[in-house]
């Protein structure tokens, strides 16, 4: 007969994380809660990763090897496909569990909210005395936050700390996985997705530590790759307001958000040494997500070629006023290429 499938599944991410991966997982072998299994997702690591994670002695921990590098988010993926546990807990190797007892308070807080898709905290650093994060603390009590009041916070900023964060598996069923040409921004639009249409819970109790550090990807992933996290910040927004768009204050709200991030990408690529031709693929591509469920939106192009057209031909005026010739011929290439892609369907 096949084993009993485990009540929790963790997935933990690990690449080139093998000084930290030890750490992380004795944190959880250690849970009160037992009933899990623990996937190491090595993504082709060329430190001492394989090695520390073939020590770990214990039947509930596997060990995968990427053959290739997948990425963040193709990593998360694979061990998604393979995890069989009904709650998911994914975990990056450099950070771990806040204590013994955090998997059974999570467990025991979807046995109290049986409409919550999501479970999530306040968060701790790993230096001593450090309190909890700031960012990512919402108070001292407990709530639910009502579908999609949760997805209506995430439109302006992702409030929520990563490691802290334990889902149902029928969620990822019914909203798809991560898409894979969202590195930077994958997990905020997960959140807004499963806060647009469940119930999530917070709770104060710190469930995980996070550890900031110079290979940290929200530290180590800058300067040029500042221009990726913008187009992929873009194509977030323009997701979110497919599933607000209409005459509400959360369309009106994500719209303005859709234009101040235009405006800094176009500012970015008279100013910088932006990767054009992934500007000019992300256009082409309509900044649009790989990923299923999104609503019918009929005016999303014509809307788009508006807010590109007036955000280039702000910087062309602009251009043209200060004698900045070079300025202004990337401003009237900029535009030629948007029309081109919208074929001038709105003017």
């Amino acid at each position: 007969m096949a084993d009993r499938p485990p009540k929790v599944t963790f997935i933990v991410l690990c690449f080139n994380y093998g000084r930290f991966l030890k750490e992380c997982v004795e944190s959880i072998l250690g849970q009160t809660f037992e009933d899990f299994e623990l996937l190491i997702m090595d993504d082709s690591s060329t430190d001492d990763t394989p090695s520390i994670s073939s020590s770990i002695k214990d039947k509930r921990v596997v060990c995968v090897r990427n053959k290739i590098n997948l990425g963040l988010p193709g990593n998360f993926n694979r061990g998604l496909q393979l995890s069989r546990g009904e709650i998911v807990w994914a975990i990056s190797a450099d950070d771990c569990l806040a204590d013994r007892t955090a998997l059974g308070r999570a467990i025991q807080i979807f046995e109290t909210h049986a409409s919550a898709g999501m479970v999530w905290s306040s968060a701790v650093p790993f230096e001593p005395g450090g309190g909890k994060i700031s960012w990512c603390d919402h108070g001292d009590r407990e709530f639910v936050w009502r579908a999609p009041t949760l997805a209506e916070k995430l439109l302006t900023h992702n409030p929520v700390c990563a490691p802290t964060v334990v889902v149902r598996r029928t969620v990822f069923d019914r909203i798809g996985w991560w898409p894979e040409n969202l590195v930077f921004v994958g997990d905020w639009y997960f959140w807004f997705r499963v806060g647009f249409i469940l119930d999530a819970v917070y709770t104060p109790e710190p469930l995980a530590k996070y550890r900031m550090h110079s290979a940290n990807m929200t530290t180590a992933y800058r300067g040029p790759r500042q221009h990726h996290e913008a187009l992929e910040r873009l194509r977030l927004r323009l997701c979110m307001a497919q599933f607000f768009h209409g005459d509400t204050p959360s369309a009106t709200v994500t719209l303005d958000l859709v234009r101040q991030d235009l405006d800094d990408i176009f500012k970015r690529l008279m100013d910088a040494p932006f990767a054009w031709h992934e500007f000019d693929s992300a256009i082409a591509n309509r900044f649009s997500i790989d990923a299923p469920g999104l609503p019918e939106w009929p005016e999303r192009d014509s809307m788009l070629n508006r807010i590109c057209s007036g955000a280039i031909d702000n910087l062309l005026r602009e251009a043209l006023k200060a004698r900045r010739p070079r300025r202004a011929l990337k401003a009237l290439w900029a535009r030629r290429r948007v029309r081109a892609i919208f074929k001038n369907r709105v003017r």
